[in-house]
């Protein structure tokens, strides 16, 4: 439940901040309105019921992640309470999660407290395999696969809709009624390829303390392990623990060092989450992303690069979390593997 609850709470602030949130233009009543990510690789026309939610009353969102899109509901009284959250961070002129006030975390709180999931369309493909959602759900449909991805639709046949008004019960099950007939309707295209990054890893910089940086680190070790994140990552916060765990029990000759990849524009939210996550490893700050071009191949966050002394690849990236339940063994096993390429 706690990981429900924290993944709600980033639907929340995406709401509340206007971010990853899909706004249709209006649809004319003639006409379906297809819902399409060309990113993830799919298309629907969305049922009538769903239209009226999403581009009229507002009361059904969709919030894109890396592995998928949450069609959430928001009952009246969290639209309510929304607008008047929305009110008070446009007057206090509230640009990110780190200035908010307490009593607008504690109004994100409240509204979190009210969403409803209706379902998950989950995606996983060569971009994003070892990206989890933090929803868990009863039941699942098998949708197909579709240029090397995979696709299911995640739900609860038997929802649990006791805290929610009698209106607002009646117009979740009339969304909910409508998730077993999404298969017949269904285009699956495939995820957009991942681009390969080419050549070394090369950098010079500077880190969140300030000292001076470069991809010269990489020639005192046999491996490291680049991780890569921005602040907006719940997924990249979540594992920055696991991350400290394996700098502390690294294999003999290996490194770990991150990058940080808006850390230039919020350089005290990236201090907050490295001081309160614990971590003691470097973290680079990217001032040019010209002078990083391996950064234009990352699709997805976060992204954990292998490279040799000289900075070249070693093995595929991670793309995601490699493991929900123990990410720091998923990664040290990543680094023995790659240690065994090496021939070590």
């Amino acid at each position: 439940m706690k990981k429900r609850l924290a993944f709600l709470t980033a639907v929340v602030l995406a709401l509340a901040l206007g971010a990853a949130l899909a706004e249709p233009a209006a649809v004319p009543a003639d006409e379906p309105y297809v819902y399409e990510d060309s990113f993830l690789g799919f298309s629907f026309p969305m049922p009538a019921a769903w239209v009226q939610a999403f581009d009229g009353e507002g009361q059904l969102q969709a919030i894109q992640e890396e592995n998928g899109v949450l069609f959430s509901f928001a009952p009246k009284a969290a639209l309510e309470r929304l607008d008047a959250l929305n009110q008070s961070i446009e007057e206090a002129g509230v640009a990110d999660y780190s200035e908010l006030t307490p009593e607008q975390l504690q109004a994100i709180d409240q509204i979190n407290g009210m969403l409803a999931p209706v379902c998950f369309l989950r995606v996983q493909g060569e971009a994003n395999q070892g990206v989890y959602s933090a929803l868990t759900f009863t039941d699942e449909i098998a949708l197909g696969e579709a240029g090397g991805s995979t696709y299911s639709l995640q739900y609860d046949k038997q929802p649990e809709l006791s805290q929610l008004p009698d209106e607002d019960k009646r117009a979740f099950t009339a969304l909910h009624a409508q998730i077993e007939k999404l298969p017949e309707v269904m285009t699956l295209t495939g995820m957009e390829k991942a681009p390969e990054i080419t050549g070394a890893v090369a950098f010079d910089s500077k880190g969140l303390d300030g000292a001076p940086i470069s991809s010269g680190v990489f020639k005192d070790y046999k491996l490291t392990a680049v991780n890569i994140w921005a602040t907006w990552c719940g997924y990249c916060v979540d594992e920055m623990p696991e991350l400290q765990k394996l700098y502390e029990s690294l294999p003999a000759d290996t490194n770990l060092i991150s990058i940080c990849t808006d850390a230039l524009d919020e350089p005290e939210l990236a201090q907050r989450i490295v001081d309160e996550t614990g971590v003691k490893f470097p973290v680079v700050v990217v001032e040019n992303q010209l002078d990083m071009g391996f950064l234009m191949a990352v699709t997805g966050y976060p992204t954990t690069l292998f490279v040799d002394s000289e900075g070249n690849l070693v093995g595929d990236p991670i793309v995601g979390v490699p493991s929900l339940d123990n990410a720091a063994d998923a990664y040290r096993q990543a680094i023995e593997e790659r240690l065994r390429l090496l021939g070590e």
